[in-house]
């Protein structure tokens, strides 16, 4: 007698399994792209002085201390701008001097969420081999 094809079957799904792949594959995926932009905010800010960086340019390399502290971090799940204070001042500008934009440009680029999903998909396909 065959099996009736109707019957009820039963599929398992393991969800936390599912969900601690794609957690470790996009910390994985986050981990590179935070040092990717850290290169590019050290490339990007070591033209030399003098001269002096005009507003609205990425700043001129002086001592080397803001470039060198400069880093993006992992802090959970969102990646940070870790800098000193002189980074601060050149990102927003103070009351002598006009702002010269360096993190927001870079981080907000639209590449970096491509090069995210991009290296989360590949480390998720090399997990499930």
């Amino acid at each position: 007698m065959a099996a009736n094809p109707n019957r009820p079957r039963v599929f398992k799904f393991n969800v936390k399994g599912a969900m601690d792949r794609g957690r470790r594959a996009t910390g994985k995926a986050m981990d590179i792209v935070a040092a990717e932009m850290t290169a590019e905010i050290q490339r990007k800010t070591n033209k030399p002085y003098p001269p002096a960086s005009t507003p609205g340019n990425f700043p001129h390399k002086r001592t080397g201390n803001f470039q060198s502290s400069t880093q993006v971090v992992r802090v959970g799940k969102k990646l940070v701008v870790r800098t000193t204070n002189v980074g601060r001042w050149l990102e927003l500008g103070t009351s002598r001097m006009s702002a010269r934009p360096w993190a927001h440009r870079v981080v907000s680029n639209k590449k970096w969420t491509r090069r995210l999903n991009d290296l989360s998909k590949k480390f998720l396909r090399a997990e499930k081999k």
